[in-house]
Order: structure tokens, then C-alpha cells, then sequence
């Protein structure tokens, strides 16, 4: 059985706000469960809005993050849909293959 909607509606605007204040700092989810003291899964859960994370784990991302805890779960505008793959490294240049001019 699905959550109901509340619920849902909460899970989205903690995994809105996580990965938008996580992203203003030009962290990875590694970088995130670091300062959090969280392991890197439940940062993953968090920003999946599969379910509301626990309480505790509300205050140890809010105390990461530099903001309260309110914030994380105030209504939240809706991102852009994310990009499937993983982010390319922070410090590696893209390399791009130029075609020689005749």
C-alpha cells in the first residue's frame, strides 16, 4: 500500500530542499553524509523521496546543512527533472575530440 499523499508530499519537499541546499554548496552525497554524520544510503533515501526520513535524521541533515529544520520541510518549488547517470567529477575537464580542418 502506497503512503498517503501527506506523506508524499513531505518526502518530496525534504528530498527537494536536500538536494537543492546540497547542490548550492557543490557537494556530492558523499560530501553531504560527511557533514551530516549520515551514511551515504541515507542521503541517497532522503533525496529519493521514497518515504520521510526519521526525525533524527531530519536534525542531523538540517545540522549539515546550516539550517533548521523547518526549512527542509517547508513547501518547495519543483526542480528540474535530474539527469540520469552520474555527475561528472568536480576538477576533471571534459575531454572533447576536435576534428582536424583540412
Amino acid at each position: 500500500m502506497p503512503p498517503p499523499a501527506d506523506e508524499r508530499e513531505l518526502a518530496r519537499r525534504v528530498s527537494v530542499h536536500v538536494r537543492m541546499l546540497r547542490s548550492a554548496r557543490q557537494w556530492s552525497q558523499e560530501d553531504l553524509a560527511q557533514h551530516c554524520d549520515l551514511s551515504h544510503r541515507v542521503i541517497q533515501y532522503a533525496e529519493s523521496a521514497v518515504g520521510v526520513p526519521t526525525l533524527a535524521t531530519l536534525c542531523r541533515l538540517a545540522r549539515g546543512l546550516g539550517v533548521d529544520v523547518r526549512a527542509l520541510l517547508a513547501p518547495a518549488r519543483r526542480l528540474a527533472p535530474r539527469k540520469a547517470g552520474r555527475p561528472p567529477k568536480a576538477g576533471r575537464a571534459r575531454q572533447v575530440s576536435r576534428a582536424k580542418k583540412p
